[in-house]
């Protein structure tokens, strides 16, 4: 079974900054990271007790996650229940997760790697479907 947990992204940035809290998926002894629209100092983050603390929005924000993680947790209930989790690398997880939460930003991802068939239709095949070439 998968575990999730929240983690504070501070590798690499800069000291006084906010960084961007993520939510961590263990499986299969490897971790992937889902970033949240949540960016903290760190200390407004309590990493033992997994929630914001010294923040002026801190009961909404933690409302927020909480309610991330719930979604979360439940979809890695219902794959697992499906059979479908063990089976699965984290990274697939992670893209499973990610499209769920949020399906436009999914979407969209699809479009850009989408390729139009008049792009990659040889000039008697378009003919013969009825694009025209293109000068």
């Amino acid at each position: 079974m998968a575990n999730t947990r929240f983690y504070l992204d501070v590798r690499g940035a800069k000291p006084d900054t906010a960084k961007v809290l993520k939510i961590a998926i263990a499986h299969k002894g490897q971790s992937v990271l889902i970033s949240l629209s949540v960016k903290l100092l760190p200390n407004q983050w309590d990493k033992k007790k997994q929630r914001v603390i010294n923040h002026n929005d801190q009961m909404l924000v933690n409302v927020y996650i909480s309610n991330v993680k719930q979604q979360v947790d439940t979809m890695l209930l219902s794959l697992a229940n499906e059979g479908r989790l063990g089976s699965m690398q984290p990274a697939e997880i992670k893209s499973y997760i990610e499209a769920q939460l949020n399906p436009k930003k999914a979407e969209a991802k699809e479009d850009e790697h989408r390729v139009e068939p008049r792009l990659c239709l040889g000039r008697k095949l378009r003919s013969v479907v009825g694009l025209k070439d293109e000068a």
